[in-house]
């Protein structure tokens, strides 16, 4: 007999996984409207601390929904980063001269970002399905079939979309017969929670130390309590020791500190891997089912929560009817890029800074020593290390000049709607950010523009006053500069933005 299943009522999307990406991608379609369902195998959430670091670009895309500040009161904002060899200073950076309206790096236990996800999203109505199982699933043209085992017994959800947010062992990315390219470390790294208030002269920083048998971090918590972050040396148990801990640091750093309270310990592999595509039709792959990497830089969750602020507001226009499907399929050629990029720069990082042969070491320890003393060149290393420098210059949904920052964030720029595009156009008469009615914008070398926009796009592009000098400029709803152009290129413009929207 065939097997019967409960079937579920129809849904927009379906989201498969509830750590920090598919609860932040949850969250950011519940507020654009859509119908969401979010499933997830665990029982109940992980109290572990894991992924602890938020970046200033992380906490900008949370403010956008009053996100950051809830989270911001739960964890312990650092303001530098010290690196050192032995006794020996080779750099040190501040983060308070970040342009960003949050310029540090926040300590946070991944228990509470999810948390704070979970809560803003039952407060929309919307709760977590745990221990709720994906089978299997298929693609029918307009939607997703997909076969869970929760609570309840076998069921059939269906959805017009899936977005797989269920980490490296992703049942979503397995049923997209995606291969998880790439490749796996030698070296494991050592990992512990531990109770050791760090004394520094003025505020809490990251501390890093690169000793001659691998690397060993510190990272600050609330609460008096620190995280611990190193390469296993050979020889160390499977199942290190709060002993164990305690020797690395003596061994590795310049600290004279006694260990205790040990919350948490785990020993893993590093592995930097990649899906070739985010998308297959209507199901998409979001943070760690997409993308793992080395944990230099803290970038994992911060650029699987950039994922789903990248998506979030695609899906939603293209469901909607306001784009064309070519907009959703900007994800991957944008992430994709990002997501390659963090795999190849904690690589390199990974690599040298964990150097074992003595010459190599030494050269590795005065190139950063000189380096580091170039203000230009630590700020920018700064900025990179935020994500303040993410830039989708030369993608597809770019138009217009690169050197007028075409593809970059735009950190002061006017409100933006939540699935709308902003366009700012010269108009002195009015102030920055003045939205422009029917009538502003009647004659002149912008009217062609003007009357393009309010006969086809009125729904999903609002005009206000702005722009540079005697250029236009176009923002996403997720606050990138997509276009730069003058009145003489209007209409080049107005046939390419035809490419996105309806």
């Amino acid at each position: 007999m065939p097997e019967r299943l409960a079937v579920s009522e129809h849904v927009d999307v379906l989201v498969v996984g509830a750590g920090p990406t598919g609860l932040f991608l949850a969250n950011e379609l519940v507020r654009r409207g859509l119908q969401v369902r979010i499933i997830d195998c665990a029982a109940e959430p992980s109290r572990l601390s894991r992924a602890i670091v938020v970046h200033a670009r992380t906490l900008e895309v949370l403010a956008e929904s009053d996100l950051a500040d809830p989270l911001i009161a739960r964890g312990l904002p650092l303001a530098g980063l010290c690196l050192r060899a032995g006794s020996e200073l080779l750099m040190e950076t501040r983060f308070d001269k970040l342009p960003s309206a949050f310029p540090f790096v926040l300590s946070v236990s991944q228990a509470d970002t999810e948390a704070v996800l979970t809560e803003r999203l039952q407060s929309a109505g919307v709760e977590v399905e745990r221990a709720t199982q994906l089978d299997h699933f298929r693609q029918h043209g307009t939607g997703v079939s997909a076969v869970v085992d929760g609570p309840a017994g076998r069921e059939l959800l269906r959805a017009a979309w899936m977005v797989g947010c269920d980490g490296a062992h992703s049942a979503v990315r397995h049923g997209m017969n995606l291969a998880f390219e790439g490749q796996s470390y030698e070296e494991h790294l050592v990992l512990a929670d531990v109770a050791l208030e760090l004394q520094s002269a003025d505020v809490p920083r990251i501390q890093t130390w690169l000793a001659p048998d691998g690397i060993c971090a510190l990272f600050p918590l609330i609460g008096g309590r620190t995280r611990i972050i190193a390469t296993a040396p050979a020889g160390l148990s499977e199942d290190p020791t709060l002993d164990d801990i305690q020797t690395l640091v003596d061994q590795r750093t310049n600290l004279r500190v006694t260990l205790s309270q040990m919350s948490w310990l785990s020993r893993f592999r590093i592995h930097c891997r990649q899906v070739s595509t985010y998308q297959d039709d209507r199901v998409l792959l979001a943070g760690d089912a997409a993308h793992i990497h080395s944990p230099v830089g803290g970038q994992g969750m911060n650029t699987g929560l950039q994922d789903a602020h990248n998506l979030a507001w695609k899906l939603v226009m293209v469901h909607g009817g306001a784009a064309r499907l070519a907009l959703l399929s900007t994800y991957t050629e944008e992430r994709h890029r990002i997501g390659a990029e963090v795999l190849h720069d904690t690589d390199v990082a990974t690599r040298i800074l964990g150097l074992k042969h003595p010459v190599a070491r030494a050269l590795r320890d005065q190139a950063v020593s000189l380096l580091s003393s170039f203000t230009l060149l630590r700020e920018r290393v700064t900025r990179q290390l935020a994500e303040l420098d993410v830039s989708y210059d030369g993608g597809p949904l770019t138009f217009g000049d690169g050197s007028y920052g075409v593809g970059a964030r735009i950190p002061d720029g006017p409100p933006h709607a939540a699935a709308q595009f902003t366009l700012l156009v010269p108009h002195p008469e009015h102030a920055p950010h003045t939205e422009l009615l029917p009538g502003h914008l009647a004659s002149g070398p912008w009217a062609p523009l003007f009357v393009g926009i309010y006969e086809r796009y009125s729904d999903t592009v609002v005009l206000r006053a702005g722009g540079v000098g005697d250029r236009a400029s176009l923002i996403r709803p997720d606050g990138y500069l997509a276009a730069s152009f003058t009145s003489d290129e209007a209409q080049s413009f107005l046939i390419w933005l035809a490419r996105w929207l309806r």
